[in-house]
């Protein structure tokens, strides 16, 4: 229960690193290449791994919850100035089926982290690989959250959220059973400690490059005065 929370926590701190992460970066490339349509397709090129996880995670769970899918895109487009990394077009019956579908990608991001932890990839002597692994993290942690266009229908989670709060304290379910099912299972006790380790890795990312880049800035801006 203790590591599930500690990546409950971790997930809260990507949220907003990531967004972060993405604001700095299209600053820096626009600084560099003056055109928006270039600094766009770089940022895609860099995401593009996370965006096709992203967007298969949103299909996937489609299907699952037997909502036709109608078109798949994992190339960028652009609509008004705005970069659009990927987009699931679904049929929409409920609001329950939506949510699911709309969070799919967090779920997918962090399976795809425990199969890297199953892999064992990360103990390998092969710089390359580490190197693949370490932008494989970066790349997937920072694009499993939902875009404001997946959670048109999150805001029902409030309630709901609410409702269920209310009947956990009436019943007060007693989880000590799964708690010890968990300890006492060794494998998946690994792969979530593995998880929080590759989460505790994006974040270590996401903060050492917005640090840089605010330092770059703050140099530049004593500079020219």
């Amino acid at each position: 229960m203790q590591l599930l929370l500690i990546i409950f926590f971790e997930l809260l701190v990507l949220f907003w690193l990531t967004r972060a992460t993405l604001i700095s970066l299209f600053k820096l490339l626009q600084a560099i290449f003056e055109k928006d349509q270039t600094t766009y397709s770089v940022i895609a090129l860099i995401y593009f791994p996370g965006t096709v996880l992203h967007e298969l995670s949103h299909m996937i769970a489609a299907l699952f919850l037997l909502l036709k899918v109608a078109d798949i895109h994992v190339f960028p487009t652009w609509k008004n100035n705005v970069i659009i990394l990927g987009r699931v077009l679904y049929e929409k019956k409920d609001v329950l089926r939506s949510i699911l579908v709309g969070i799919a990608p967090l779920f997918g991001g962090i399976i795809f982290l425990g199969w890297l932890s199953v892999l064992d990839v990360s103990t390998s002597s092969n710089l390359l690989l580490q190197i693949l692994v370490i932008y494989l993290v970066f790349t997937i942690s920072s694009t499993m959250f939902s875009s404001k266009q997946d959670l048109v229908d999150f805001l029902y989670v409030i309630p709901i959220g609410i409702m269920i709060t209310i009947v956990y304290y009436i019943i007060q379910p007693d989880f000590t059973l799964i708690s010890k099912l968990i300890r006492d299972l060794e494998a998946p006790r690994k792969i979530l400690y593995a998880i929080t380790q590759y989460l505790l890795l994006s974040i270590s990312i996401h903060t050492i490059f917005i640090i840089i880049v605010m330092s770059g800035r703050f140099i530049k801006n004593r500079l020219l005065k």
